[in-house]
């Protein structure tokens, strides 16, 4: 609340593009997630971000903690999954409802000389036969 508050009251000073989304989070409890869900939702945030996952879980309980939240945010609103980003858990996420998310991964695995490819495999590029022409 005191975040939504400053940036209400602070808007001068803010672009009018700048969105504040409020986060679910409970773990994979349901009751925690649908508590959270419906106090932020009566918040009236611009958008709701699906935290608490992407850090440490396996994905059956990753999925689990996206598919406790949906059901209680509102679909004509923006909803985020924070730290989801292989090319398979990205339409996991669409296929749920989710409209944006993001993941350091595929930046990490760059630096690495690594990318994704169709059907999401991983592939190597590094050495000159593979070298690719940045312009």
């Amino acid at each position: 609340e005191i975040c939504r508050d400053h940036h209400l009251t602070h808007k001068s000073g803010i672009s009018q593009h700048q969105k504040l989304f409020g986060i679910v989070q409970g773990g994979i409890s349901p009751e925690l997630r649908e508590h959270c869900a419906k106090e932020l939702v009566n918040m009236n945030f611009d958008g709701y971000s699906i935290g608490g996952v992407s850090v440490g879980e396996n994905e059956q309980n990753m999925l689990l903690a996206i598919d406790l939240s949906i059901p209680f945010l509102p679909e004509n609103k923006p909803r985020y999954a924070m730290g989801i980003g292989t090319p398979r858990q990205l339409v996991e996420m669409v296929s749920r409802g989710v409209d944006m998310f993001d993941c350091v991964l595929p930046t990490r695995l760059a630096r690495h000389g690594v990318a994704y490819g169709r059907n999401g495999k991983l592939i190597r590029y590094r050495g000159e036969k593979n070298r690719m022409d940045l312009g």
